[in-house]
């Protein structure tokens, strides 16, 4: 008689799928301005330091274009930023130097830490809110 042995036969093991980090998602910063609330704050500051004077169209114009300016700039920067690591020019240095002082006082101001004035004529004047009080 013939001998009969039994093939054994192992089922196929599937690989162990590998552990992939899920990719890293980056907050994307705000970068559009509220222009309405920051007009608002902006006008409530002037008229807040001017009191009774009250503040004319003009006046207020000249801050609004300011603050526009700043913003502009803002946006410049950050184009510029993407494409350049530094700043090569002396005179895009001092754009640089100008747009930060500019942006730290418009937000200053808009925290209600700087109070701004015009002056007779027209020039923007900023206040220390704190030594007023």
């Amino acid at each position: 008689m013939a001998r009969r042995t039994t093939k054994l036969v192992a089922e196929p093991v599937p690989e162990p799928t590998p552990v992939v980090d899920a990719p890293i998602r980056r907050r994307r910063r705000r970068t559009t301005i509220d222009t309405e609330t920051q007009s608002s704050r902006l006008v409530s500051a002037l008229l807040a330091t001017r009191g009774a004077r009250g503040a004319s169209q003009t006046e207020l114009r000249n801050i609004m274009q300011w603050a526009r300016g700043v913003n502009a700039e803002a946006e410049h920067f950050k184009t510029v930023s993407g494409r350049q690591r530094r700043i090569r020019q002396q005179g895009t240095a001092d754009r640089l130097a100008a747009f930060q002082l500019d942006k730290t006082l418009l937000d200053g101001v808009l925290d209600g830490k700087i109070g701004i004035d015009i002056d007779d004529s027209g020039q923007i004047i900023f206040l220390n809110v704190e030594g007023a009080e």
